[in-house]
């Protein structure tokens, strides 16, 4: 069958995908967010989705809801009932700018936090859709939202449309499982040496994979962490069709290399609203820069703060 998802396909320059939506003009993952993006001609979101306590998945970000509601609780605690009832607030706490001060954003109205479901119905097939899979404590127990969303995105009908990405491996093991025609992948970021010896100690016979190659390289944790990405061993675990990487993580080969793989590749983020995180604090000349690099060697998507702005800059290239 000839493919036709638009993350795997060839193209003239990487999908754009705007990071939340477009939270310089609407609230993070809300459909408001989501519609904008669809209005101003942006390829395609990244969305984040969490589990209700009855199981429902959602569209949303933090673990804890107090950021972006003003609600103290946790999204697996409550049910979609209960979740249903928040609403994203007006004004926004984003996170650290590079100086070290708050970053908050305003927006007009309030918004409600939406199911997947509902975003696929409303979006698929207009924009392309990253659906990552939020983290959690490495832990067996949270796989069913792996499950979950692969069978809402298979009762969706939207496999040409969407990707699945994330940073915890036992939800993208579970999602393949349920339905492995899903494309889906890990993501690295560069901090990712700090975190994976309590992820893979979970799993003793990708650890043993992952142990040579830290045992390989020297004690620099970006050398280190390159190499994990490059090699992809998570993803190949699962069963991945794409990957997706921190832009300081890709080397001028690495995309060739995972292409002539068959995996499509894809970075984040440009032009940050906030920091919190982030240790490389690239200018902005050298993030336009970067965006350029990674568009010549055949990156497949990028996800950004300012869609807008990544648009107009690759189609000046």
């Amino acid at each position: 069958m000839e493919e036709r998802n638009p993350f795997m396909v060839k193209k003239a320059r990487p999908l754009v995908l705007g990071h939340r939506g477009v939270p310089l003009l609407h609230q993070e993952n809300t459909l408001a967010a989501f519609h904008r993006a669809r209005e101003l001609g942006v390829d395609g979101v990244e969305l984040d989705v969490r589990c209700t306590r009855d199981g429902q998945v959602v569209v949303f970000h933090d673990d804890e809801t107090t950021r972006l509601t003003g609600v103290a609780g946790r999204i697996e605690d409550m049910t979609w009932d209960q979740v249903s009832r928040l609403r994203i607030q007006r004004d926004l706490f984003m996170g650290k700018a590079a100086d070290g001060s708050d970053v908050v954003l305003h927006y007009e109205r309030d918004e409600r936090i939406p199911l997947l479901a509902e975003v696929l119905d409303e979006l698929a097939g207009a924009l392309a859709i990253n659906v990552e899979l939020k983290p959690a404590t490495p832990n067996w127990r949270e796989r069913h939202v792996g499950t979950r969303t692969a069978r809402v995105i298979r009762d969706a009908a939207v496999l040409d449309s969407v990707i699945v990405t994330s940073f915890d491996f036992f939800k993208l093991h579970a999602l393949e499982k349920e339905h492995s025609p899903i494309h889906s992948g890990f993501a690295y970021d560069d901090d990712f040496a700090l975190v994976l010896p309590r992820w893979i100690s979970r799993l003793p016979d990708l650890e043993t994979q992952v142990t040579e190659i830290a045992e390989g390289e020297s004690r620099n944790r970006e050398a280190l962490v390159n190499r994990l990405f490059e090699a992809n061993r998570i993803g190949r675990w699962i069963g991945a069709s794409v990957v997706a990487g921190e832009h300081t993580l890709i080397e001028p080969d690495s995309i060739g290399r995972f292409k002539a793989r068959g995996t499509a590749v894809g970075t984040f983020t440009f032009f940050p609203l906030e920091m919190t995180g982030v240790r490389h604090h690239l200018s902005d000349e050298a993030q336009v820069s970067r965006l350029r690099e990674l568009h010549e060697q055949g990156v497949d998507w990028i996800e950004t703060d300012d869609p807008v702005r990544a648009i107009e800059l690759l189609e000046r290239v």
